[in-house]
């Protein structure tokens, strides 16, 4: 089981650090401010401890490659920059800058598909990158300098997001072709590692989500406006879903609303499949931002939803508290009557230092698809590819079980486990668990008690008066005029 939502922000985050959205207040692909400017999240933003930073500070040897949020880089390296990272330069993608130099495979190496010239484009160019990366991994195995390896490889996904539909359906064309040609390579990969690595190394083999097909899409604001809850005006504030940190052209000045022909394509199912196609190839190349998404006037509205990544719903901060706690209970009872749709309250849904940054009132589906698109349609009924809460989770190696069957984990529960297997201590403040059922009856992992770092909560009364004796004990000396 992943987050919710299960996109890559909150779920690689929980990933890698063993903890909750709530506990780590990743739950988007971008950072909004007071004024809904966005960038994209960078490392800075994970302010929770990752388990490379704890294997780094352990003295012992990590190499990450793609791995989103890990720059700007938080130990010595090695360190090879996610996809979502937009560097103009190729050296920019590694850390330390030299590393293409220990490891020449990185200078062929690429994870940018090619998006904007049609599917079976895009497929060919998730092949050539997984070439790339077969050939790094392949390397940083062979010369084993490290003590943790981990490749991030986006092939899977990609290809599920074009060519899902055909291939549960069995259909034989050139995309599927090109699908299981992608497969027959990552399995080729998964091979390679198992003849290759180290008697004494284990596997760990997992994804951040699940995927499947949705049979539409729910727009949340549209609910709200039609329930008077959110106003649009002309002049209203936009919220973007698009920054230009994620793209390779900066150079755009002038702005291009299309929300009324986004609104009307929205509407019908054909139309809407069909401009999907080009979608990514008129934001590269016309020569202005889109404006996709109608103005909300916030001196009226008292609800809304930020993005469709988050799949929350926020509360206007300049209502009273009774004002909001009415109004949540409203929201989530009126969303609850419609069929195939939960509301919850974030409070109770999510536990964490960082609930509050997540949100008031979390919406999710079986079903649907959650879309921010804010029209006058509530839904939209057709074939939707997207994630899923579940995702996949093999390990194998010595110490590890066999032919074993794990009941249900967590994302969280990643970090736990690597930890424990390398002798290391596991924070205690961790959401996720050491996963003891795994290992072997009588191997060191499953008999060995598992060792914890005491984590100090920075807001708890004692620390609070441990750093106002510190501060009246700094002494500032002032210079005269």
């Amino acid at each position: 089981k992943t987050t919710f939502p299960y996109f890559t922000g909150p779920a690689w985050t929980s990933f890698q650090t063993g903890k909750d959205t709530g506990n780590h207040g990743v739950n988007n692909y971008f950072k909004y401010d007071k004024d809904f400017n966005i960038r994209m999240v960078n490392g800075n933003d994970i302010k929770e401890k990752t388990f490379y930073e704890i294997v780094d500070e352990n003295g012992l040897k990590c190499f990450t490659m793609n791995l989103p949020y890990t720059n700007p880089a938080k130990t010595k390296g090695d360190i090879v920059y996610s996809w979502l990272y937009a560097a103009n330069e190729d050296n920019k993608l590694f850390f330390p800058r030299n590393l293409p130099e220990r490891f020449p495979s990185l200078k062929q190496y690429r994870n940018h598909t090619e998006r904007a010239k049609g599917t079976m484009k895009y497929l060919d160019s998730t092949y050539e990158c997984l070439l790339t990366e077969e050939k790094v991994i392949q390397e940083v195995i062979t010369k084993d300098e490290h003590d943790v390896a981990f490749f991030l490889i986006c092939a899977l996904d990609r290809v599920q997001h074009k060519t899902y539909p055909d291939l549960i359906a069995q259909i034989d064309n050139s995309k599927t072709k090109m699908s299981k040609k992608i497969f027959k390579k990552l399995d080729d990969i998964i091979k390679w590692i198992d003849e290759n690595k180290k008697e004494e190394t284990k596997v760990i083999i997992m994804s951040d989500h699940g995927f499947r097909a949705y049979d539409g899409k729910f727009y949340v604001n549209s609910w709200l406006k039609n329930k008077g809850h959110l106003i649009t005006s002309p002049g209203g504030q936009i919220i973007n879903e698009v920054t230009s940190d994620n793209t390779k052209n900066k150079k755009k000045k002038r702005k291009l609303n299309i929300t009324p022909l986004v609104v009307f394509v929205k509407k019908h199912p054909r139309l809407f499949k069909f401009a999907e196609h080009f979608y990514d190839v008129i934001v590269k190349n016309i020569p202005f931002d889109i404006v996709k998404q109608q103005g909300i006037d916030f001196s009226k509205t008292k609800a809304y939803c930020r993005s469709s990544f988050e799949s929350t719903i926020f509360l206007n901060e300049n209502l009273s508290i009774e004002e909001k706690k009415k109004l949540k209970i409203e929201i989530i009872d009126g969303l609850n009557k419609l069929e195939d749709i939960e509301a919850h309250d974030c409070q109770g849904f999510y536990h964490g230092k960082y609930v509050n940054q997540i949100g008031d009132v979390v919406v999710s589906s079986e079903k649907y698809e959650i879309d921010s698109t804010i029209g006058n349609q509530e839904f939209i009924s057709m074939t939707r590819l997207m994630h899923d809460l579940y995702g996949s989770f093999i390990c194998y190696g010595p110490d590890i079980k066999t032919n074993y069957v794990l009941e249900k984990s967590h994302i969280t529960d990643m970090t736990p486990p690597i930890l424990h297997l390398l002798d290391l201590k596991v924070p205690n403040d961790l959401d996720g668990k050491v996963l003891k059922e795994i290992f072997a009856e009588g191997t060191d992992p499953a008999i060995n008690e598992v060792k914890y770092s005491k984590v100090e909560n920075i807001n708890s009364n004692d620390n609070k008066e441990k750093i106002k004796n510190i501060i009246k004990q700094i002494k500032i000396p002032l210079k005269n005029k």
